[in-house]
């Protein structure tokens, strides 16, 4: 497992600067785009464009990884859709959750009860998953929505639209759907205390919400994450050259 996530990280890194070859930086078309931004020193603007590409690329690189793992299990597919037949009721009281007409705090089990208790006509939707893993292509699996571990409030909100539809489905089409966040930022071990995602989700309570090793865990390796830092920190400063001479113009000291 870390050797293939050592391919992974090489293979996101190394797009990563091709990216920044072919996207350079532009200090005119960034004092159109931001005209107070020569309050920053340049190479601070600089270090904000590289680290937002960073950010995507990182992006990209979990739900690769999370590929990997699920592998493990069977059939991994990803960006699945699931089409199933919802109730308008069901759809309505849906929204009714997200705009907080139905209760002020988060509570999965209590809100997935109050859709399930409607009916009404029976419409045809439509959701599409980060990653789906089931023992055989054509059997149930288990969707994931794969979030940043800090994601905001649109995002959570969707994310709880999602997993209320796939659950409310008539017939259901995935066993079971997960919100899952790849790592804590607070540290692992620690109560998740994001903010933005407290709205939508009951971080301490809710099962559909999974974060760092209880992701991995339900998809097949609660390891992986702690492989993945062994081998970045292996990989140590490879890129760092290449980067700072491309984006920050920052002559950078060969140490090797």
């Amino acid at each position: 497992m870390k050797r293939r996530l050592d391919t992974l990280v090489r293979e996101m890194m190394t797009k990563f600067i091709d990216s920044l070859r072919k996207d350079g930086f532009d200090l005119d078309e960034l004092d159109l785009k931001q005209p107070l931004r020569t309050l920053l020193p340049e190479t601070v603007s600089r270090a904000q464009h590289v680290e937002r590409k960073f950010v995507t690329a990182v992006g990209r690189l979990w739900e690769r990884i999370a590929t990997t793992v699920g592998e493990r299990r069977g059939y991994v597919e990803n960006g699945r859709k699931i089409v199933g037949m919802l109730g308008e009721e069901r759809s309505a009281r849906i929204m009714n959750i997200l705009e907080g007409r139905q209760s002020g705090t988060p509570n999965w089990n209590e809100e997935l009860e109050y859709v399930m208790a409607a009916g009404g006509e029976l419409q045809e939707v439509s959701i599409t998953c980060d990653v789906f893993i089931s023992p055989k292509q054509n059997e149930p699996g288990v969707a994931f929505e794969l979030k940043s571990s800090k994601p905001n409030s649109d995002q959570a909100k969707i994310a709880r639209s999602n997993l209320l539809a796939l659950y409310a489905m008539e017939p259901r089409q995935v066993e079971d759907a997960y919100l899952g966040l790849p790592f804590n930022p607070f540290g692992e071990g620690s109560q998740y205390n994001w903010p933005h995602i407290k709205r939508f989700f009951d971080v301490k309570n809710d099962s559909c919400l999974l974060v760092g090793r209880e992701l991995w865990e339900k998809m097949g390796r609660a390891e992986v994450f702690n492989e993945l830092l062994e081998v970045v920190h292996e990989i140590g400063t490879e890129f760092h050259r290449e980067i700072q001479e491309i984006c920050l113009d920052v002559p950078s000291t060969d140490t090797g």
